[in-house]
């Protein structure tokens, strides 16, 4: 037994309802509400309504509200009554015309796609239906409808008890009634009762139970009680829905596969299995009722088998297999029917089938060129059915018709000795001959490219395949198409050969054959031959471009970027892009030539200023030449101008750089102008740069007269020359020479041991930068002097003159008045000096010799200073001392 908690959630029914409206499917469920069904849904049920005809398909998984209020209402009975109106699923139903009219039939089978999912198809919830982990979830394991109201068997997914649950489409209430008080097996409902089976102690009862027209079922003081059926398993329950003092209840057992009839009385005070009430329905999946015959006071019952149909006469227990040769689909399901038209779905399907028992048709339409050749074949079983075309007058036996031209041919067919005109299906065939295969569009190729495309473009008959193989004429492995029919890729100047084959889609396979040949031709497109004129400045819009084999009449010209219009001359004015595409394609063709124009524009102000980066060279000395250097631009003179207006030309070295030499240090202004391209010496604009060249500080020294004040060990000791100025090596110091060739480096030079006298000194830099001082003077008190008979005598009346070392051609004049003047100087000494010197030299000999000893006390050489040294005064003695 179920809980009270458990009923509650068990309560929803029909979330998923296709309607048959007229002979069409309606596949579309009700949109007009958010249903409560979470997850994906399979059809379960196919139920038709006899009192309206209308047919039904529910959902093989529902779920209950998630708010309702209940009351109590007796014993195993609950009456839930939502929050919310339940949506109404009943729709105009027009099926049930009184129009004598027959309205076409759907075709003999055709397959309904009804996947029932929820609207929001965003959720990602997963399908927990299937598990049973949700406790509002149940499957609807039978269901039955009569004039409106609904009567279903549900099971819940977690305990497996089963319930039957009522609700009312026709007035939709408030309120759906369950009955959980056994596990019920099957079902059926009338205009009075639920009748259903159950299982207690291996005997099955029917059960009737009175739903009071559908609005409550009635529990307090019930009269009727269960009753005892002699049947093994019980699968279907069928109420006869004809009002009279005797009805009838049919129960098929499929154990036994055999459907029993019980005879009761309204009162159900008699009730009673029929006498040769049994029939026997073989392998049956699935009973309906198909037809019952007032007249006759007969019933005919159709049911579904692996194989097909099988309609049964209850009177006569004869029977007529519906089914058709080849067909191998399984028609094992729950189905309804409304005359022949049966809807039947597989349990667990998601697809709705629609079929009509028994009969097929073959249908075999004209080829192309062929006319009144169609042909149509009834195939049915011989004398089961009645056949009139209504283009003809009578009815007719013969089950094929020859030489039809195009058109529509109904034919009306209705089950013989069963049905009548009335009840009639109407099949609807068309014999359709199909739009020319063979009618090509032919795209061209292009030289030396594979851009040639067949394309057969004509409508394709919707009964047939096609099959297109293409040969060419070099012999390369044929192309086949069977989905498509375009033919791309294909070389120019050479033969083609396509075949075509249609097949009808049907089981027949009918075929025509077409064969087409095609050649296919090269287009040749000309080079667009331009002139063009370039842009004025950066900054205008005055570009033009001309099309010289401009041809209109031959080719579509496309301009990129598309803002260009062409004009009827073939002129592209006012431009101002720098680069312009111009593609000519062929009229009616794909084929093209394309030429790309590059218009030179001078460069903006902007980008010369980016670019313009020149280098200042200083020069290396003071008094000496710098440089400027700037990289050449194209389009751009460059123009150097000093503080006193001159303008310095430049020279363009190998690597195209501008070099402004020979300049000494000032304030320059070096201007970039930017050329037009309209003529010689017309400019868009300029960018001036303000430049300097500094000099360098002079390499000097601080004093001439290097002297010591005192004779003390102190002074004598610190007698030094410091140099300042130039470059020094490594930042730190000077190189010292004397003209004797005496070399020494440093900051400073200490002279405190030099032999008082006059020095020429040169001092020099990194760079090559020489001062020359031939005044340099050691001087110290009378009383500690040192005299050098071998003194050095100044070299030069400029004692601050400043000679440049780095060989960069400086100088170079006086260099050569210094060599005039020393020549001279030689030339004197050695025609009228040497005489003079012989003698000087004999006379001082002498005198030496004989009068030495009395200047004993002032130091004196004995023998000649040995070239590049320096007199010393160390130890009471001169000393020639190399390199200081």
């Amino acid at each position: 037994m179920w809980s009270k908690a458990q009923l509650i959630f068990l309560i929803f029914i029909l979330f998923n309802i296709l309607f048959i409206n007229g002979n069409l499917i309606d596949t579309d469920y009700s949109r007009s509400f958010k249903p409560f069904l979470e997850t994906k849904n399979k059809i379960g049920n196919v139920i038709k309504d006899p009192k309206t005809e209308q047919i039904y398909v529910i959902g093989e998984y529902q779920t209950q509200p998630e708010e309702v209020d209940k009351t109590f209402s007796g014993n195993n009975f609950y009456t839930l009554a939502p929050k919310t109106p339940i949506p109404n699923f009943v729709y105009d139903n027009s099926t049930t015309t009184t129009s004598k009219t027959p309205t076409p039939s759907p075709s003999p089978t055709t397959k309904t796609k009804s996947t029932v999912k929820p609207i929001d198809s965003s959720s990602t919830e997963p399908d927990e239906l299937i598990t049973g982990s949700k406790k509002n979830y149940f499957k609807v394991v039978k269901a039955s409808i009569y004039n409106g109201c609904v009567a279903y068997i549900g099971k819940g997914l977690q305990d497996g008890n089963t319930f039957i649950a009522m609700y009312n489409l026709n007035n939709v209430t408030d309120y759906f009634q369950v009955d959980s008080s056994h596990n019920y097996l099957s079902l059926s409902v009338d205009d009075t009762f639920i009748w259903a089976t159950y299982r207690e102690a291996n005997q099955v009862y029917l059960k009737p139970i009175v739903h009071d027209g559908c609005k409550k079922i009635v529990h307090k003081n019930d009269p009727y009680v269960p009753m005892k059926v002699n049947i093994t398993n019980p699968e279907a329950v069928i109420s006869q829905p004809i009002t009279s003092s005797n009805r009838f209840i049919y129960i098929y057992d499929s154990a036994a596969h055999v459907l029993v009839k019980y005879t009761h009385s309204s009162s159900l005070q008699q009730f009673e299995e029929t006498e040769g009430g049994r029939l026997n329905v073989l392998d049956a999946c699935s009973v309906r009722l198909y037809r019952y015959d007032q007249e006759k006071r007969n019933t005919y019952w159709m049911v579904s088998k692996k194989d097909g149909f099988t309609l049964y006469n209850e009177r006569s227990e004869k029977s007529i297999t519906l089914s058709k040769d080849g067909d191998t689909n399984n028609y094992c399901a729950p189905f309804a029917t409304k005359g022949l038209d049966t809807f039947y779905a597989t349990p667990g399907s998601e697809e709705l089938s629609r079929t009509i028992p028994g009969i097929s048709f073959e249908v075999t339409h004209p080829c192309y060129g062929d006319k009144a050749t169609g042909e149509i074949k009834i195939l049915s079983p011989q004398d089961v059915f009645q056949f009139k075309w209504e283009d003809q007058l009578v009815a007719t036996k013969s089950l094929i018709r020859k030489g039809l031209p195009d058109g529509d041919y109904i034919l009306q067919y209705w089950l013989s000795g069963i049905d009548d005109p009335t009840n009639m299906v109407r099949k609807n065939i068309s014999i359709i001959t199909p739009d020319n295969p063979m009618f090509i569009n032919v795209t061209h190729a292009c030289v030396n490219a594979a851009q040639g495309v067949f394309n057969f473009t004509n409508p394709k008959h919707p009964d047939f395949s096609y099959e297109y193989i293409l040969y060419s004429e070099d012999g390369k492995k044929p192309v086949i198409l069977k989905d498509g029919s375009v033919f791309p890729g294909l070389y120019g100047d050479r033969n083609y050969t396509v075949n075509i084959t249609t097949t009808t889609k049907d089981v027949f396979k009918h075929q025509c054959f077409y064969s087409v040949k095609e050649f296919l031709p090269n287009d040749k497109v000309e080079k667009p031959i331009i002139e063009y004129t370039n842009l004025t400045c950066a900054d205008s819009k005055d570009a033009r471009i001309k099309i010289v084999n401009f041809k209109p009449e031959k080719y579509n010209y496309i301009v990129t970027p598309s803002k260009y219009n062409i004009t009827s001359d073939g002129t592209l004015e006012n431009l101002s892009d720098l680069n312009i595409v111009i593609k000519a394609e062929i009229k009616g063709g794909i084929c093209s030539q394309m030429v790309s124009v590059d218009i030179y524009s001078p460069p903006a102000s902007k980008i010369v200023k980016e670019k313009l980066k020149p280098k200042v060279i200083k020069p290396p000395c003071y008094g000496s030449k710098g440089s400027i250097k700037v990289a050449s631009m194209d389009g751009i003179d460059f123009e150097l101008t000093d503080s006193s207006g001159k303008v310095h030309q430049p020279i363009i070295n190998k690597i195209k750089t501008l070099e402004f030499n020979g300049l000494t240090a000032d304030k320059y202004v070096l201007e970039a102008k930017i050329k037009s391209t309209r003529g010689e010496r017309m400019y868009c604009g300029s960018v001036a740069n303000n430049l300097t060249l500094a000099q360098p500080k002079r390499i000097q020294i601080f004093e001439t007269l290097i002297e010591s004040v005192d004779c003390t060990r102190a002074n004598l000791a610190n007698m030094t020359i410091t140099a300042t100025g130039g470059t020094q090596y490594n930042g730190s110091y000077y190189d010292f020479s004397l003209s004797s060739g005496a070399l020494s480096h440093g900051h400073y030079l200490n002279v405190s041991y030099w032999v008082d006298g006059i020095y020429s000194l040169n001092i020099s830099d990194s760079k090559g930068c020489v001062a020359v001082y031939n005044n340099i003077t050691i001087k110290r008190p009378s009383k500690c002097q040192v005299h050098n008979i071998n003194g050095i005598h100044p070299q030069g009346p400029n004692p601050n003159s400043i000679q440049n070392g780095g060989g960069n051609g400086n100088g170079n004049s006086k260099k050569d008045e210094n060599k005039n003047k020393l020549g001279l100087i030689l030339g004197l000494c050695l025609g009228i000096g040497i005489p003079f010197i012989i003698l000087a030299t004999v006379l001082t000999v002498v005198l030496v010799k004989k009068f030495g000893h009395r200047f004993a006390r002032t130091p004196t050489m004995r023998n000649q200073p040995r070239p590049n040294t320096v007199p010393v005064f160390m130890g009471g003695k001169i000393h020639n001392i190399d390199n200081f």
